[in-house]
């Protein structure tokens, strides 16, 4: 679905953006986190894989959420590549991305 693979890259540069915006405010701003251009390194960078059942949006190396292909809502994770049916947050073109950007780190939800 062409759609999806749009709505999904729009999330992912939203996301990095938010990212950004809290590394800065949390005083990290070495080389560690952003290189010389200013962009976030690979082990802070939000991005999308997409495999047979799910596309997964990780968050550098660890998972964040994992979008259904079949419906498109999306989900949390259990672990890396574990879905948590438990866990959905509506539909990818539903969602306020900065409300799903706030659920990756809180736990309670």
């Amino acid at each position: 679905m062409e759609d999806r693979t749009i709505k999904v890259k729009e999330i992912v540069k939203v996301l990095n953006g938010l990212e950004k915006v809290r590394l800065i405010g949390n005083g990290y701003t070495n080389n560690c986190f952003f290189d010389d251009e200013k962009n976030l390194t690979d082990k802070y960078e939000v991005t999308f894989k997409e495999k047979r059942k799910y596309i997964l949006i990780d968050f550098g190396h660890s998972s964040g959420f994992m979008i259904d292909k079949t419906d498109n809502q999306i989900y949390n994770t259990k672990g890396y590549g574990v879905v948590n049916k438990k866990k959905c947050y509506g539909s990818i073109f539903d969602i306020s991305i900065s409300e799903l950007y706030k659920l990756r780190y809180d736990y309670r939800n």
